[in-house]
């Protein structure tokens, strides 16, 4: 499909092919691996980082994961308040050189804190970034959730690279007002995708290569939200025309 002038262009699963060969950011978050299938996907995308981060937390998850040698999986910067990392792993890390960043300030949750980190150095390095990956966790407290989906909305003032939230089953990013285009690798989706309303109302939307279409709908919590979707059989790219923000989600397959 030719790139019309205004719209924008997301290619979420090219980061998942063996052969990637760009360069992304990758942030760990202070959620566990749960599979080893997990633990392969965030090693791939760590192979291809540029930049490195954890929050404070995810030290410990990255020190005790057995399957990955702690000394090639070194963050290039920890931050955080420093409320959950063990002091052993800190010392360990810090001794590793890698930078210690303190991050006090509550009004801001860890991972929108180090993702201001990993957006200014982004810039002020002149690092060639296609995507900013966070390795999170959709099960467990759903304020958590909530609050990473809100980084997300919060990301669209801190960097222009698109942010992705990814697990070892699934991947979301924000779509923004506008006509997006996302094309998919059909080898790496799972069975279902999903466009959720979650910022506030969408009063039109229209789609195409999905197996249930919106055609100038209105999407909004109390309504319509577009959940257990699925892609179309036709196509390989999904076009969204939206008037507000919309989440995506889709199922990943990663073996």
């Amino acid at each position: 499909m030719a790139v019309k002038a205004g719209q924008t262009v997301f290619n979420p699963l090219t980061c998942l092919q063996p052969d990637y060969n760009s360069s992304i950011a990758v942030l760990k978050l202070n959620t566990p691996f749960h599979s080893s299938d997990d633990i392969r996907l965030f090693a791939q995308l760590w192979k291809h980082a540029v930049l490195r981060a954890c929050t404070d937390g995810a030290s410990n998850v990255l020190h005790d994961c057995v399957e990955l040698s702690r000394s090639s999986y070194l963050p290039h910067f920890i931050s955080g308040d420093f409320d959950s990392v063990r002091p052993e792993v800190l010392d360990f890390y810090r001794s590793q050189g890698c930078e210690i960043i303190a991050t006090p300030d509550q009004n801001e949750t860890d991972f929108s804190k180090c993702l201001r980190i990993v957006a200014n150095k982004i810039t002020s390095n002149n690092l060639q970034v296609d995507r900013i990956v966070a390795h999170v966790n959709t099960e467990g407290r759903l304020d958590h959730i909530l609050a990473n989906i809100n980084t997300l909305y919060l990301a669209q003032d801190l960097t222009s690279v698109p942010v992705y939230l990814l697990t070892g089953a699934s991947l979301s990013c924000l779509l923004p007002p506008g006509f997006s285009v996302i094309n998919v690798d059909r080898a790496l989706c799972g069975h279902w995708c999903s466009l959720v309303p979650i910022g506030m109302p969408c009063q039109h939307v229209t789609t195409t290569g999905l197996q249930y279409n919106l055609s100038d709908g209105a999407m909004m919590f109390g309504g319509l939200i577009s959940t257990s979707n699925s892609l179309g059989t036709a196509t390989d790219t999904v076009t969204v025309d939206t008037d507000q923000a919309l989440l995506w989600s889709m199922a990943i397959h990663y073996h």
